[in-house]
């Protein structure tokens, strides 16, 4: 008789064994965790138009809440749309940008007008922190005339990079805000305990000294509209991380001076009542913050970029500014530029349903 065909032989399947059964069931159970848990649908998003398009549609989709909280994580729960930008223009990436970056700056603003008015000069704040000086690097003496749009255009013709760098600067600019505004917190939240411990015991030294026939006078110092006020703490920004408990970077108010000798301040909890040590993002940085943060960018996800000097020349600084900005930024991200791909897509997403909203609402 002949000899079996060879490849038939190989191709013919061995008998079931015992041992292989629990394969199929472990199939089963992927395929049902697959049907608890459906994957949230990807829209890849062709340009603005097609933005303009969808948003009119359906505008209960653009949460501003969901939008919020999907920046920075996406728990099982979120089942709304993904939105893939990564085939639209740059240029159309670049507007969507700008127009988020502005909406910050203008409330900003608004809100935190005092700061303007009154900004800390590096050559007579030789006590500040290293953190704090590099903060107060970025601010400028005048709000530049170019508005962010053109600024951001602008680098883009003379130094043209992927969208990647562009969208990343809303992921630096909440690192910053989180990360040098944690200690200033920390600050005023151990203010505001002082001042709890220390009426707390004021006022049981007052009922104690009633309750021994003293004259009821004593102890009312403690208690004077100085010895009373609380530091209120910065009101959340318009990039907030939902794990700092609303309260990233813009102080909405001044702190009250305290005046009472007798309440203990630790240097630490002086110098938390200096606003200038919040990073707040605003129209005297925003500029100097995009372009060291496009500087650092460019040279970390691209591997074509330009020198120093061409991207001063483009952001309108002198070279020498440019790389002692370039260094602050690096400090105030901790060095940290990578940036992990489920993070800059739920930007993007994030970046998508913004202008969503702005759309319908023009």
């Amino acid at each position: 008789p002949q000899p079996a065909n060879p490849t038939l032989s190989a191709n013919v399947a061995p008998p079931a064994s015992t041992s292989a059964q629990p394969a199929p069931q472990a199939s089963n159970a992927l395929s049902a965790a697959d049907t608890r848990q459906p994957r949230p649908q990807k829209i890849k998003v062709r340009d603005l138009q097609h933005i303009q398009s969808f948003a009119s549609e359906d505008m209960s989709a653009f949460s501003e809440i969901k939008s919020r909280s999907r920046s920075h994580s996406r728990g099982p729960e979120d089942d709304g749309p993904q939105y893939e930008i990564s085939e639209m223009k740059v240029e159309h990436i670049i507007e969507m940008v700008a127009g988020l970056l502005t909406k910050i700056t203008t409330t900003n603003d608004q809100q935190h007008e005092h700061l303007h008015r009154q900004p800390a000069h590096l050559e007579q704040a030789s006590h500040l922190t290293p953190q704090t000086s590099s903060v107060l690097a970025f601010h400028g003496k005048n709000v530049p005339s170019i508005t962010i749009l053109s600024y951001l255009t602008r680098i883009n013709k003379y130094c043209p990079t992927s969208y990647e760098v562009f969208l990343s600067l809303l992921v630096y600019f909440d690192r910053m805000t989180e990360r040098v505004n944690a200690g200033p917190m920390q600050g005023l939240r151990d203010v505001n305990q002082q001042m709890y411990d220390h009426n707390r015991n004021a006022s049981r030294a007052s009922s104690s000294s009633d309750s021994q026939g003293t004259d009821p006078m004593e102890g009312v110092t403690a208690t004077t509209p100085q010895g009373t006020q609380t530091a209120t703490p910065p009101a959340s920004g318009s990039m907030e991380k939902g794990d700092q408990q609303g309260v990233p970077g813009t102080p909405h108010s001044r702190p009250h001076q305290m005046e009472s000798p007798s309440i203990p301040q630790a240097p630490a909890s002086t110098e938390a009542y200096n606003l200038s040590h919040f990073f707040v993002v605003d129209s005297f940085n925003i500029h100097r913050l995009v372009i060291a943060g496009v500087t650092c960018a460019s040279k970390f996800f691209s591997d074509i970029f330009y020198t120093n000097s061409r991207y001063a020349k483009v952001g309108g600084l002198p070279l020498q500014e440019l790389n002692h900005l370039e260094l602050q930024f690096l400090l105030l991200n901790d060095f940290r530029l990578s940036i992990p791909v489920e993070e800059i897509e739920a930007y993007g997403t994030m970046l998508v349903e913004f202008y969503a909203r702005e759309v319908v609402a023009q």
